[in-house]
């Protein structure tokens, strides 16, 4: 039931995506999105969409992707920057075990590039993105994925929002409660 838990936990943690501070992007990092909404497809450069998520600022390209998605603004902007709580510890220890592999498989359904090592590319996005703040948002998952251009399932992605929604307070409760102070007793070794 534990394993259940952690699983779930881990997935709300890690992908919020569905989840501030909007970091400059390295040389390396995104530079497009990729926006996908059943057979809808539009580019967008991430310093557009970094700019909605800090401002509300809309550019007139994601104006129009949104009116063609049927997507509300404030949607699109609470879910880029919804934050999840990120322990490094907890972090590292999940994404080293069969539950992170499976985590990363399944955030890579739908945040994904053409290159085909999105599991390795996520993980790096994720580590840069909790590395300073020990959180995770959607925004700085993008910012931080270590290709030129990434492409997100928008509609996978907010389905996955509303349900890390409805389950974050038993992630919080699992949290913490015995895995808070599991990880507290694995830090103090």
């Amino acid at each position: 039931m534990l394993s259940h838990h952690l699983q779930r936990a881990s997935f709300a943690a890690l992908a919020v995506l569905a989840t501030s501070a909007i970091w400059p992007t390295a040389a390396s990092a995104a530079e497009t999105v990729v926006l996908r909404y059943g057979i809808f497809r539009g580019s967008l450069p991430m310093a557009d969409l970094s700019r909605f998520a800090e401002t509300g600022e809309q550019s007139d390209q994601l104006k129009r992707y949104l009116r063609l998605a049927d997507q509300e603004p404030a949607d699109l902007q609470r879910i880029l920057n919804s934050q999840i709580d990120a322990n490094q510890r907890g972090f590292d220890l999940v994404m080293s075990s069969p539950a992170g592999d499976a985590l990363l498989g399944e955030l890579s359904r739908y945040i994904y590039s053409s290159k085909r090592d999105d599991k390795a590319a996520l993980r790096t996005a994720l580590n840069s993105s909790t590395a300073d703040d020990q959180q995770v948002s959607l925004v700085e998952l993008l910012e931080n994925y270590p290709n030129q251009k990434v492409d997100i399932n928008v509609r996978r992605a907010v389905s996955t929002y509303q349900q890390i929604a409805s389950i974050q307070s038993q992630v919080d409760g699992v949290l913490e409660g015995g895995l808070g102070q599991l990880l507290q007793q694995i830090d103090s070794r």
